[in-house]
């Protein structure tokens, strides 16, 4: 089960990475034109 359990805070971290590269990208090309 501890396998489990660090996977979950790996996929989230990943997620989260995503989502703030995503977002910071939307935001550039929101902002910069």
């Amino acid at each position: 089960m501890p396998r489990r359990k660090q996977q979950a805070p790996r996929r989230a971290a990943d997620k989260s990475i995503n989502w703030v590269e995503v977002l910071s990208t939307w935001w550039v090309e929101n902002v910069l034109p």
